[in-house]
């Protein structure tokens, strides 16, 4: 994320996280429309909570966008801006913890902070929602064959499928494998977003 921005940030006591709240539209072209909002995580992960979990790369902050919430100015990368856009719904609101957007960047105390406590904020999620970019290099023939029962996939999917595996967010998983744990693995449910289609897996929490 680039760091000049305009939105105000307001600290936030110990236990708060901000999430954000995607507004939905049935006009797919239209502005998306972002809230802020303040949320008490619980003492202890009894039950998950009513958020998702945005694990991504941010990537290179090279021709950045301006986003819009509670009506201000944020600068974000361009592959954040993709992942909001494809994650908008049509009917429902969508409420996301975001870590470029959910933490204040310019206050290094409380990006401590929160930073601290992201093993237990993807505990919590009901859902991690895995952002691995933008349909390219037939990347939808990969994820059909990951869906569908085993074949034989032909040499295009083949090749399909090792440049999926080459994504930078897959790169980003062996390069920091404790971060990767805290994001993909600890929550119920996971969702893996390419482009348009989804992969989603579920497993059973410790009682």
């Amino acid at each position: 994320m680039v760091a000049d921005s305009r939105l105000t940030y307001t600290p936030l006591p110990d236990g708060w996280i901000l999430l954000l709240r995607l507004l939905p539209s049935s006009n797919t072209n239209s502005a998306i429309q972002y809230e802020l909002i303040d949320y008490a995580l619980p003492p202890s992960l009894k039950q998950t909570q009513l958020f998702e979990a945005l694990s991504y790369v941010w990537r290179s902050p090279d021709n950045p966008r301006k986003v819009s919430i509670n009506g201000q100015e944020l600068v974000v990368t361009p592959n954040l801006q993709a992942a909001l856009t494809g994650l908008r719904d049509l009917v429902l609101d969508r409420v996301l913890w975001v870590d470029a957007i959910c933490i204040n960047q310019e206050d290094v105390a409380e990006r401590g902070r929160q930073v601290r406590i992201m093993a237990f904020i993807y505990s919590c999620a009901n859902r991690v929602t895995v952002w691995l970019g933008e349909e390219s290099q037939d990347s939808t023939s990969a994820i059909v064959i990951i869906h569908g029962p085993p074949s034989k996939p032909g040499l295009r999917t083949q090749e399909s499928f090792v440049a999926l595996q080459k994504r930078p967010w897959f790169r980003r998983v062996w390069l920091s494998q404790p971060l990767v744990l805290q994001e993909a693995t600890a929550a119920s449910h996971i969702s893996i977003i390419c482009g348009g289609l989804k992969i989603v897996a579920t497993r059973s929490l410790p009682a």
